[in-house]
């Protein structure tokens, strides 16, 4: 395990008091640790593969740390380890993660090697458990094994798999992976709601109540029982429990019945035996307490039947009643002391809050005490077991001080004695931080903690915490809070209306650069019709943070105004902050410029063929009830026969006393998320304290507007604020209603998340499906300009009969193929709800967001005519190149010629004709871009081969051909062959999918499943030798990124595979989402496959997330390189030659290599890069043809040499002024230079 995955763990525990496991650091003896290169067949979009490796286990969602095969489409899925060399092991950890719905434990798995043939199972296994088990460690052991690569294999039950870590170890040298269980046992689960976390029924605290929400319950569960599982991880005698039962008068009640069980040596659970229950019948809201014969065991459970609702839990409690006091009711003791302060209360050492400082003071102390000793006690108001206490010791280095020693004591029942054998630690009193002693197990009404003082000083504590450390948890440092910087918003109030001149003011402590910023209409200076990011004014705030900012309101677009304020804790024009935050201002203006608003006059190309059935700009009132009766829209989902809700914030009623929905400016729809009123009571009983709003088409009677294979469009304008979750979705009406269908369809046109603004996400579920199916498509890469919540944009979804595709201001981003269910008449729902498995934070914007809609409105497909009866002798008609326009290309559909199935070549021809019909058809129409169309893929054909006329690629024209295949495209302007001697008639373009079977063992295990492409030219049957540094081809090969992609797509590289099977590195290839291609271009026609690289180092975790980001893009795609496998040393010096090597592998060079320099031997790795460089005017040398290759740059060449080379590449940027050279060291280091060159990467 890393070191910084301990230092991760730890800091987890003490920021958040969890009870997860941290892997210790392996020990002296144990191998040399090896760099392990993960990967898997499917990782779920919100989870993360790297987590598996990280040293953390949890089985909840604090911390949620893990990998999951949800959404997958395959019955099994793995997860690999690679190692750079071959690594012995002989034991496996898998910690199985189950949730009890979409994630279970597997039916099976097995840990397998390659054998560098093929996959094989390790030999001799032996599972312990024999059956997989979720939320507990299953232990492989099996005969010792050497390969460089192990992996996990899944064999899904009916739910996907998932595991929190995966430990794969050799017995003989590194610790074997253990269960680290926690003295109160890990919690687990048949079921558990989403909003509820299993590991709080033994955290020790009993809350009833929504403040703190701390329990387990099964809301939702489709079981008639369920239960909650405690395993202590080793047997153990057990004769009690306490279960504090939790009811909220909903959907959660105490459950008809419960039966106390335990696992037997048999491995089958039975009822303990002879329970006796008080109170007799399970009542909610209060402890249930069970007393049975004396079970010696590792697991035992509760078995809960449910009543006419699900169960809850908010604690359970197993102790040995010997030993331990029987589980109580939660009581506070009443604190006493000898001597106290005035001000300095003994009430404060029980009241759950410690601090060291005066902020708060709270602390008990004897300052002024005339005793050498002083003493503390805690009484309760029954005999409770303790073997432990947290003494949170207060010292302010003056007249309170750590005492000198201090003594456990508990009242016997007749005097005072010393708690027997007390382990201290620290093992002198410290001020400052908890003193814990942990002592036998004592039974007694009365404790006390006795200071002896040191010299004249008296002493102090802030908080005394005694436990049963076998029932409770045990005392912690309190969490350290670490203060995020903010902007409050001062004025005007968030959500408010403005019209002309509008003073924002605000604080934003410890900032010292704010910049006010607003999305503004296209005028002279920038002309794009979709507007443009105004940068308004710059304003430095006072010491204390205070400022303003004064906007003209009457420039800006009338109706919703989102300024945006972006403050830095450097001045302007410092780079060098080290704190920034944003804040998204929501006004709605009044005044300001009509621009782009209603609904718009020409409906979108996807729409064609298709005719407005229903829309709706919201000009009006907004007609809208709770379940639809008699009204345009229902405010919930509308599920048979009440109603559904879903997130942290209650769907409101518009009749209550808070409203959600209002028409502003009788051109716009505001749904505001706002803080539910003291007393306002969340009607489905889930203790939710934010109220939002949901409006649906169809009610709840399943009537209302719908439409079969329809597009569906609205242009929104999100909120920004943690916790934010807006959407525009779209289910299946055949699931509405009295005679609703199991099954249900869902096509999520966007779902947003409001801590990132600039992602968004689609997604398709067909829930109980025939099959059941789920597919997420997330990206941070969607919008052409703006984000989600800066202005608006326009969301759609076409459903054909047979795929689904989704548009973002017109812009296909996503599509998937259809099924059944989609193509029934489908309704819509636009809502703003909270949570999505996000944590809630909005107290920034006041607790207050707005989602605004300008218009909605659904297609539906015209009425088809009947089709003709087609003539049985039809005359001959003359065949004509199909062209059409599309945007400024034109579009032709080549004619198959010949397909020999047998080869899996697809053949077709362009004749000389019908070129010069294309030719004049992009004359006579302005357009200097032609698209020759191959038809659709078939299984069975894996090449392409276009004949084209030679004067299609021997012109002199300034047109440019695509040659678009289903295998690839390849973009050639019409000279592309003009400087070539070719006396045929014909050029062929043949693209090839490659046999990856055809390359070597290693090379197909680097490209893995990514596809392989060759392209070739032919003229006359014989290959052209074509290669043109000055004039590129670019290249689209379609890719599928998995969910893990796309969450990093600059880590989809691009690799040109040489003769001898070698990989080289093409910097300029990256992943076009819009497109869904890999994108590059290339000099020579040649073998070119696309790949996911995620290379990283480990020493680079400590840097700024942007240079961390920056050097593994460039690793990734083979710009830089570590100074070993695992280090890329960042904060060493760059020599001259390297920077101008790297400049090289950036902008890609072509040059010929030019003079060389007299200090630079031929042999060296630099030398060609440095004569490119030179024949290119980037490097000059020093005058005396010398070049100085080994010392290290300054900043001010570095500069130099980089303005050099933007000027080579004929892209034109400002210099750089003295400002801009001070975000770079006087010397440069490796992590500074790679965030100029990725900086470049974009640019070159």
């Amino acid at each position: 395990m890393k070191r910084h995955s301990l230092h991760k763990c730890l800091s987890l525990i003490l920021t958040l008091g969890l009870l997860v496991t941290c892997f210790p650091i392996q020990a002296a003896v144990a191998a040399e640790e090896q760099l392990v290169t993960l990967t898997a067949s499917y990782t779920y979009h919100g989870d993360r593969l790297e987590q598996v490796n990280d040293g953390i286990v949890s089985y909840d969602d604090t911390p949620k740390n893990r990998w999951t095969s949800y959404e997958s489409p395959h019955a099994q899925d793995w997860v690999q380890f690679e190692y750079a060399s071959a690594s012995s092991k002989n034991t496996a950890g898998v910690y199985l993660f189950d949730d009890g719905g979409g994630i279970k434990a597997p039916s099976s798995y097995d840990i397998q090697y390659w054998n560098e043939t093929e996959w094989v199972n390790v030999p001799n296994q032996v599972k312990s458990p024999s059956e997989p088990v979720g939320n507990e460690l299953n232990l492989v052991t099996f005969d010792s094994v050497a390969s460089t690569k192990f992996r996990v294999l899944f064999t899904h039950s009916g739910s996907k798999s998932g595991v929190s870590e995966i430990v794969i170890a050799d017995s003989n040298t590194e610790p074997v992976p253990g269960a680290a269980v926690p003295p109160l046992g890990t919690a687990s689960a048949s079921f558990t709601f989403r909003l509820d976390q299993v590991s709080q029924v033994n955290d020790g605290i009993v809350s009833y109540t929504s403040t703190p929400a701390n329990r387990w319950t099964s809301y939702e569960s489709p079981n008639a029982t369920d239960w909650v599982q405690t395993n202590f991880g080793e047997a153990k005698r057990k004769d009690a429990v306490g279960i504090y039962l939790y009811a909220d008068g909903g959907g959660i009640k105490a459950p008809a019945s419960y039966d106390v069980q335990y696992l037997n040596a048999d491995n089958e659970w039975v009822s303990a035996d002879n329970q006796v229950k008080s109170p007799e019948a399970p009542t909610g809201n209060a402890l249930n307490l069970v007393r049975f014969d004396s079970v010696f065991a590792q697991k035992f459970r509760v078995l809960f039947t449910h009543s006419d609702a699900k169960t809850g839990v908010t604690e359970i409690q197993y102790v040995d009643s010997d030993t331990q006091s029987l589980p109580t009711e939660s009581s506070t003791a009443v604190a006493s002391a000898s001597y106290s302060n005035n001000g300095d209360s003994p009430d404060y050492v029980a009241d759950g809050i410690i601090s060291y400082n005066d902020f708060p003071r709270n602390r008990w102390t004897s300052y002024g005490s005339p005793n050498a000793t002083d003493w503390v006690q805690a009484e309760y108001d029954h005999a409770v077991s303790k073997n432990m206490v947290g003494i949170y010791l207060f010292d302010d280095g003056g007249g309170v001080q750590a005492p000198s020693a201090y003594d456990v004591q508990y009242w016997s029942g007749s005097d005072w004695a010393s708690a027997p054998n007390q382990v201290r630690t620290p093992a002198a009193p410290a001020g400052g931080e908890m003193n814990v002693v942990s002592f036998d197990t004592v039974i007694s009404e009365r404790y006390r903690i006795v200071f002896t003082h040191k010299g004249d000083a008296r002493s102090g504590v802030s908080e005394i915490i005694y436990v049963d450390s076998n029932k409770e948890p045990v005392p912690v440092e309190p969490p350290v809070v670490e203060i995020e910087p903010a902007i409050e918003i001062l004025s005007p109030a968030i959500g408010s209306s403005v019209s002309g001149s509008v003073k924002i003011d605000f604080k934003a402590p410890g900032m010292k650069n704010v910049w006010a910023r607003a999305w503004h209409q296209p005028d002279d200076a920038n002309p794009d019709p979709n507007g443009y990011d105004a940068w308004l004014q710059n304003v430095a705030p006072d010491e204390e943070g205070y400022g303003s900012v004064t906007i003209d309101a009457e420039q800006l677009p009338h109706g919703p105004l989102t300024v945006i304020l972006n403050a830095w804790n450097s001045a302007e024009g410092d780079p060098n902050f080290t704190e920034s935050t944003t804040s998204y201002l929501q006004l709605y203006n009044n005044g300001g410029v009509e621009w782009n608003s209603g609904i718009p006059a020409a409906a979108p190309l996807q729409t064609e063929g298709m005719h407005v059935l229903f829309e709706d700009d919201f000009s009006g009132p907004l007609s809208i009830s709770k379940t639809g009766a008699g009204t345009r829209y229902a405010s919930l989902k509308p599920d048979w026969p009440n109603g559904a809700e879903f997130g942290e914030a209650i769907f409101a009623d518009p009749t209550d006393s808070v409203n959600p929905f209002s028409i502003l400016g009788d051109d716009h729809l505001r749904i505001r998320v706002s803080k539910a009123p003291e007393g306002y009571v969340d009607p489905q009983g889930w203790n939710r304290k934010y109220i939002g709003g949901l409006l649906s088409s169809v009610r709840l009677d399943g009537t209302g507007i719908a439409a079969t294979n329809g597009y569906f469009e609205a242009r929104i304008q999100m909120p920004a604020g943690k916790g934010a979750w807006p959407a525009f979705w779209l289910m299946s009406q055949n699931s509405t209603g009295a005679n609703h269908l199991a099954s249900t369809a869902e096509l999520d046109t966007v779902e947003a998340y409001g801590h990132d603004p600039s992602g968004a996400c689609q997604a398709k579920h067909w829930w109980a499906g025939s099959p059941e199916s789920h597919q997420t498509n997330c990206s941070s890469s969607n919008f052409a300009y703006g984000d989600n919540a800066s202005t608006w944009h326009t969301y759609g979804t076409k459903i054909t009969p047979t795929e689904v595709i989704y548009y973002i201001d017109n812009v296909e981003v996503w599509r998937h193929v259809s099924f059944e269910q989609a193509n029934t008449p489908m309704y819509f729902m636009l809502n703003l709800a909270l949570g999505g498995g996000w944590p809630i934070d909005l107290a920034k914007y006041g607790d207050q967001i707005d989602m605004y809609v300008d218009y909605v409105r659904v297609f539906e497909p015209d009425a088809t005519t009947s089709t003709p009866t087609p003539n049985p002798n039809p005359s001959p008609v003359p065949t004509k190149q199909e062209l059409k326009l599309e945007g400024d290309a034109v579009i032709a559909a080549l004619p198959e010629s010949s397909v020999d199935s047998i080869k899996g070549i697809n053949t077709l021809t362009l004749s000389a004709a019908a070129w010069k019909q294309v030719q004049a058809f992009a004359a006579l129409n302005h357009v200097h871009k032609i698209i020759l169309e191959t038809p659709p893929a078939t299984k069975d054909i894996s090449s392409v081969m276009v004949n084209l006329p030679v004067a299609a690629l021997n012109g002199t024209s300034d047109l440019s051909i695509e040659v678009r295949t289903p295998l690839a495209s390849v973009v050639l302007s019409n000279d592309r062959f003009a400087d070539q001697s070719l006396s045929l008639d014909v050029i062929s373009i043949q693209i090839s999918s490659k046999d990856t079977d055809t390359l070597s063992k290693e090379l197909q295990l680097q490209v893995g499943h990514h596809p392989v492409i060759e392209i070739t030219a032919f003229a006359g049957g014989q290959s052209i030798s074509w290669n043109n540094p000055n004039a590129p081809v670019t290249i689209h090969i379609p890719y599928k990124p998995t969910a893990e992609e796309l969450f990093n797509p600059e880590h989809i590289v691009v690799w040109y595979i040489d003769g001898e099977g070698n990989i080289i590195a093409v910097p300029n290839g990256h992943y076009d989402p819009d497109m869904q291609s890999v994108v590059f271009k290339a000099t020579h026609f040649s073998t070119y496959a696309a790949a996911y690289v995620y290379k990283t180092f480990d020493d680079i975790s400590s840097l700024g997330s942007a240079a961390k980001k920056a050097i593994e893009v460039l690793a990734s795609k083979g710009i830089v390189k570590g100074t070993s496998q695992q280090q890329f040393s960042p904060f060493k010096k760059i020599s001259r030659a390297d920077f101008v090597l790297l400049l090289s592998r950036v902008f890609e060079w072509q040059a010929q290599p030019g003079k060389a320099f007299s200090d630079v031997p031929d042999t060296s790795y630099y030398s060609e890069a440095l004569y490119k460089a030179r024949t290119l005017g980037v490097v000059k040398g020093n005058g005396k043809n010398l070049f100085l290759p080994g010392e290290a740059i300054t900043r001010e060449e570095m500069i130099v040499m980089t303005q050099r080379a933007l000027a080579a590449a004929k892209i034109s940027l400002p210099s750089m002024d003295a400002s801009q050279l001070g975000q770079f060291s006087p010397m440069p280091t490796r992590a500074e230079t790679a965030l100029l060159l990725y900086q470049l990467l974009g640019k070159s």
